[in-house]
C-alpha cells in the first residue's frame, strides 16, 4: 500500500529579506492499495501536485510519512522501479537528444543489478511500444518527431515498462487534444486490468477522473475535503465538494 499519513508541507515565499512559510499541505491522510486508481482533484493551487511529489519521493514531508508498504518512499531502494510517474509536459519529459528506445531504457538504471527483468528488458520494448499503440519503427525517432500523443505513450509505456507497483499521473492527458484524451484514458485502463498496477491520477478534469478512477480525493487550500466513491458522487456532503462537481456534466 501506498499511503500518507499526517504529511505537512511548506515552501518558502517571499523575496531575500522577508521571507515567510507558506502552508502547502495540512494533516494530509491518504491511502492507495495494490491495482486501485485514487483520484486526486481540486482548484489550482490545492496541493495537487504536490502530494504527487511526495508520492515520488522527489520532496519530502516538513512532518508526517509518506510510506511504500511500511517503508519511507524517500528511499531510492525502497521506490526503485516499484513507483514510476508520467508528468503534464510531454514535451520536456523525454530528453532531446534522446531517441525513443534510449528513453525508454532509462528506468532500466534504476532497477537492482541483479534484477531478472534488467537483463531481458531491452529486448521486449517493441512489446512495450505495442502495448501503448505504437509500432517498432518509434525506437529510432527522436522527440521532435513525435506528436503530442505519441511522446504522452511513450512517457506512459517508460512509466509502465518495469511494472511497477503505482504510477503517479500528474496531469497526464490536460495538455492533449480531447480526442487524444480519450484514447491515453482508455490504454491506461487497459493496463491496468492486464497488469494490475494502482494509479494516483492527479487532474483537475473531473470527468477523467470518474472514467478511470474508483474512489476520489477532493483537495480544498491544501487539506481534503472530502474522499469519496466514484459511484456515490451524487451523494457528496461537503458544499465546495458539491459547487466543484456541480462544475462538471459528469453528474
Amino acid at each position: 500500500m501506498l499511503s500518507m499519513n499526517g504529511v505537512e508541507k511548506y515552501y518558502s515565499a517571499g523575496g531575500m529579506l522577508f521571507r515567510k512559510r507558506q502552508h502547502i499541505l495540512r494533516d494530509i491522510h491518504l491511502s492507495v492499495a495494490p491495482g486501485e486508481c485514487l483520484g486526486i482533484i481540486g482548484e489550482s493551487g490545492s496541493g495537487k501536485s504536490t502530494i504527487g511529489r511526495l508520492l515520488l519521493g522527489i520532496e519530502r514531508p516538513d512532518s508526517g510519512k509518506v510510506l511504500l508498504e511500511g517503508l519511507p518512499v524517500s528511499r531510492r531502494s525502497v521506490r526503485a522501479g516499484r513507483v514510476s510517474a508520467v508528468f503534464q509536459d510531454y514535451t520536456s519529459s523525454i530528453h532531446p537528444f534522446y531517441t525513443v528506445e534510449q528513453a525508454l531504457c532509462e528506468p532500466v538504471a534504476a532497477l537492482p543489478r541483479s534484477s531478472a527483468y534488467r537483463q531481458e528488458l531491452p529486448e521486449r520494448l517493441d512489446f512495450w511500444l505495442e502495448q501503448v499503440g505504437l509500432s517498432p519503427a518509434y525506437r529510432k525517432k527522436y522527440a521532435h518527431e513525435l506528436s503530442g500523443g505519441e511522446a504522452q505513450r511513450v512517457c506512459i509505456a517508460r512509466a509502465v515498462l518495469t511494472r511497477p507497483q503505482f504510477v503517479v499521473m500528474d496531469e497526464a492527458i490536460s495538455s492533449l487534444d480531447v480526442s487524444v484524451q480519450a484514447q491515453v484514458l482508455e490504454l491506461l485502463k487497459q493496463l491496468k486490468e492486464t497488469y494490475g498496477m494502482g494509479y494516483v491520477f492527479i487532474t483537475h478534469d473531473i470527468q477523467a477522473a470518474a472514467y478511470l478512477c474508483e474512489r476520489l480525493v477532493i483537495l480544498k487550500s491544501g487539506r481534503i475535503e472530502e474522499t469519496v466513491d466514484v459511484s456515490k458522487l451524487g451523494q457528496v456532503r461537503s458544499e465546495y465538494a458539491r459547487r466543484l462537481l456541480a462544475s462538471s456534466i459528469v453528474l
